[in-house]
C-alpha cells in the first residue's frame, strides 16, 4: 500500500512540441496573422521573398526564417508618426 504522502515519480520526460517547427501555408496564416494568400504573394516577393522549402506540392516554412524575415521588415519611429501625421490632416468625411 502507499501512504498517500508520495507522489508519483516521472521516469521519462517526453517534448512534443518543436523547437523550430516547420509551418504549412495555413499554420504560418495562423501565427502570422496573414492571409494565405498574402503568404503565397510573399514567397515571390522579387525584392526579399520569404524563405521557404518546397516539399513535393507542400510548401513550408520554418518559424524561425518567418521571424528573422518579418523583423527585417518592422517599422519603428518616424514611420509610424509620419503615418499618424498625414491622417490627421486629411480632411473630415462629410456624411
Amino acid at each position: 500500500m502507499i501512504s498517500s504522502h508520495h507522489r508519483p515519480v516521472v521516469d521519462k520526460l517526453v517534448l512534443s512540441a518543436a523547437v523550430d517547427p516547420y509551418l504549412g501555408m495555413e499554420a504560418l496564416a495562423e501565427y502570422s496573422s496573414l492571409s494565405t494568400r498574402t503568404l503565397r504573394g510573399l514567397l515571390a516577393d522579387p525584392v526579399r521573398p520569404l524563405p521557404h522549402f518546397k516539399i513535393g506540392s507542400r510548401t513550408v516554412v520554418r518559424r524561425s526564417d518567418f521571424d528573422a524575415w518579418a523583423a527585417h521588415h518592422r517599422r519603428v519611429g518616424s514611420d509610424v508618426e509620419e503615418k499618424i501625421a498625414r491622417l490627421r490632416k486629411r480632411k473630415p468625411v462629410a456624411y
